[in-house]
């Protein structure tokens, strides 16, 4: 299917996704409410895009996309997350979204120091505690980011696996037991071949994205901006960089887990694995969380998969704050 069947094209392709699922009020949200500002990370130009509230003092919400989307297409959340009160910033990684490089290109390291980049530009523009929260990859990278960023009070995760685990790779990747026989051979080739770009897809399938009865797996792949391929070195660097600088069992902020309960992409007992180990040593009081919603998908086409999912972002964080008072 070309660009040319779509309403909207090129730099304007998200527009399509709210038209069809989301709520064109969001294409008006985003005009009215978001600032783009530029930050300097890893010798290139982020893309951020920031929805403030005026004159307060309230907590920060950096939010990151996944694998397969871009900050625009993050809406659905962030636009509820801001309406509940708080500033929402959400980058375009490298290598996705309006950021000028190739796209598909990036490590899994490039990525984590561009949400310590953003991350100390938040604090530098926002008084309020930040939180760093994402969905799909991005729960992944927010947590790895925030084992190593003492900026972060807490952390919000939509989906939260371990990338490494031999059983995620060979149940839920299209590289499958190859991935886990031929590692060295895909060092290898991501090391000879770092930029080499192939289809996003023949590592993880997209027709799990979403509801099977949908078409969302097919806007993504002709959405410019999203990603339709990935480069050998971010495939890679997807299996050999990935693990957190602390292990789930010594986590030691807050942190929510969400996951969707019909999600096919990612299974849920993967989030639950996760969440197992980070309150199996929990004796500091962290308050850790973990929600499935039900009737929903790993990226959600209903909205009131959002409204729940704010809901508990809200509650969480109100737990976070109030035990940050008792103890002062």
């Amino acid at each position: 299917m070309s660009q040319q069947k779509y309403a909207f094209t090129d730099e304007e392709f998200w527009k399509n996704y709210m038209v069809k699922w989301f709520g064109r009020d969001l294409i008006d949200f985003w005009q009215k409410n978001c600032e783009i500002f530029n930050v300097n990370s890893e010798d290139i130009t982020l893309n951020v895009e920031t929805f403030s509230q005026e004159g307060s003092n309230v907590p920060t919400i950096i939010f990151l996309h996944g694998i397969a989307g871009y900050a625009r297409l993050m809406l659905p959340f962030t636009s509820r997350l801001f309406k509940l009160g708080y500033n929402v910033v959400a980058p375009d990684l490298m290598g996705y979204g309006y950021n000028s490089e190739k796209h598909g290109h990036f490590t899994w390291d490039q990525h984590v120091n561009n949400i310590i980049d953003v991350i100390n530009w938040a604090a530098s523009h926002f008084k309020g505690d930040l939180f760093l929260g994402g969905a799909s990859m991005g729960g992944p990278l927010a947590y790895a980011t925030s084992c190593i960023s003492q900026k972060i009070k807490g952390t919000i995760c939509w989906c939260l696996w371990d990338l490494q685990d031999p059983d995620f790779i060979k149940n839920q990747t299209n590289l499958g037991k190859i991935a886990l026989k031929a590692k060295g051979l895909f060092k290898f080739f991501g090391k000879a071949l770092p930029s080499l770009r192939i289809p996003a897809p023949w590592v993880i399938g997209y027709e799990t994205l979403s509801d099977p009865n949908e078409d969302i797996d097919e806007y993504v792949l002709n959405d410019r901006l999203a990603g339709r391929k990935i480069s050998l070195a971010g495939a890679t660097s997807l299996m050999f960089q990935s693990e957190p600088a602390i292990k789930y069992e010594d986590y030691e902020k807050d942190l929510l887990i969400v996951h969707p309960k019909n999600d096919l992409m990612v299974f849920p007992e993967f989030s639950r694995r996760i969440y197992r180990k980070l309150k199996q040593n929990n004796k500091r009081g962290e308050n850790i969380e973990y929600h499935e919603i039900e009737d929903c998908f790993h990226f959600p086409l209903d909205n009131k998969n959002y409204e729940t999912f704010s809901g508990l972002v809200g509650r969480f964080i109100s737990k976070t704050q109030n035990k940050k008072k008792r103890r002062k």
